[in-house]
Order: structure tokens, then C-alpha cells, then sequence
């Protein structure tokens, strides 16, 4: 039962033929990832969810929900989650270009701190670690968070340089 009131499933919970038994489930059963995105943006969150779960990496174009207690459960969107420890993550390419015009760092200021708000407050108990493929965006997002604080400062934050392929 959700805040609001609302009755929410796990199906995994339903059909015991969607558990599997050498696997922990830490983690809520993925779903469609929003739309939008670049190809390109989407190649690096394929880079680092390797890394997030080696061997089974979430498959492109799906992501994680989680309800947001502070919003009548609306469902707020993870780029994977680890299967191991429950760890959520949000994956960011590349914003460098972005940051270095004062409109760009606003708008990816209100766009982060409203992002990463709803975020802290679905997690709960897990950890949270946001990659960015650039150390400069990386600190720009760190800067924000502990500037806010709110939670955000325990987001945890990882550069994950992106070995581009040449056009």
C-alpha cells in the first residue's frame, strides 16, 4: 500500500516463475525508461550499466521506478540499479559544453536539483551514486548538491570517463 492509498504489485511477487533463486532482489523490477534522450546519451548509459551490473547489464532502453512517498507514489525514474546491493544510479553524459553558458548552468541546475530531490526522497534505505562521463560536470553536480543539501549531499558522485568510439 503506497501513501496515497494506492495498491501497488511487484509481479515478481505474483509468479514465482519470474524469481530466480541465486539472484537477491534488492532491486524493483525494471520498466520502459522515459522517452527522450540522445543515441548518444543512451551508448553511455549502455557503457556504465556494465560496470553497475557486469554480466547482466539492464538492457538499453529500460530503466527503475521507485514511488515517491512525498508525491502520492508517482513513480521516479533510475538509469539501473545494482542487483547486488540495491544500489540506484543515474548515468549523465556529457554537459561540459552545456555548464559553459550561464542559461545552460541554470537550466541543468533546476533540472538536477529537481531530479535528484524526487530521487532522494524514493530511495530509501539504498544508495545513490550519480556517473557523469566528464570530472568537470561531475564537480559542477557535487557543488549543487551540497550547496542544497536535502539528502543530495549523500549522493554519491563518480566519473566514468567514456571511451568514445571515433565517427
Amino acid at each position: 500500500m503506497l501513501p496515497s492509498s494506492t495498491v501497488a504489485f511487484d509481479p515478481a511477487a505474483i509468479s514465482t516463475e519470474l524469481l530466480k533463486d541465486d539472484e537477491p532482489r534488492l532491486c524493483p523490477a525494471p520498466g520502459p525508461d522515459k522517452a527522450g534522450g540522445s543515441e548518444k546519451g543512451r551508448d553511455y548509459e549502455d557503457y556504465v550499466k556494465k560496470f553497475i551490473n557486469p554480466g547482466n547489464p539492464t538492457p538499453r532502453g529500460w530503466a527503475f521506478q521507485l514511488p515517491n512517498p512525498t508525491d502520492n507514489g508517482e513513480p521516479v525514474h533510475f538509469d539501473d540499479c545494482q542487483r547486488s546491493t540495491g544500489m540506484v544510479a543515474e548515468i549523465n553524459g556529457k554537459y561540459a559544453g552545456l555548464l559553459a553558458f550561464q542559461q545552460g548552468e541554470e537550466a541543468i541546475t533546476e533540472e538536477w536539483l529537481d531530479q535528484s530531490g524526487r530521487q532522494v526522497a524514493a530511495r530509501g534505505w539504498r544508495r545513490h551514486r550519480w556517473y557523469f562521463a566528464e570530472s568537470e560536470t561531475a564537480a559542477f553536480a557535487k557543488k549543487i548538491f551540497d550547496a542544497t543539501d536535502e539528502g543530495r549531499e549523500t549522493i554519491e558522485i563518480e566519473v566514468r570517463p567514456w571511451p568514445e568510439q571515433k565517427q
